[in-house]
């Protein structure tokens, strides 16, 4: 019988790293390296979700912020305009 692969979802944190790697990216990218020095297989998993969420929140973020500087850009030419 082959073992059972860890999945980052069966650790009892799992939740909680994956929101604070989302809503914080720095602090997810520093947790998820500490948690991959580990020698358990599930939290080395779990710091690789930590990254990878990390990841998605600085894409998230950076897209979020690229459609605020539009509209914001958009605002002060029409006030010129007018």
């Amino acid at each position: 019988m082959s073992e059972r692969k860890p999945k980052a979802s069966d650790h009892e944190s799992y939740n909680i790293y994956s929101l604070v790697s989302f809503l914080l990216p720095l602090v997810g990218i520093i947790m998820g390296a500490i948690m991959m020095t580990k020698d358990n297989k599930l939290d080395r998993k779990l710091g690789e979700h930590a990254i990878v969420m990390a990841i998605f929140g600085l894409i998230v973020a950076g897209i979020f912020w690229v459609v605020y500087v539009n509209w914001i850009a958009v605002q002060s030419i029409q006030q010129i305009n007018y």
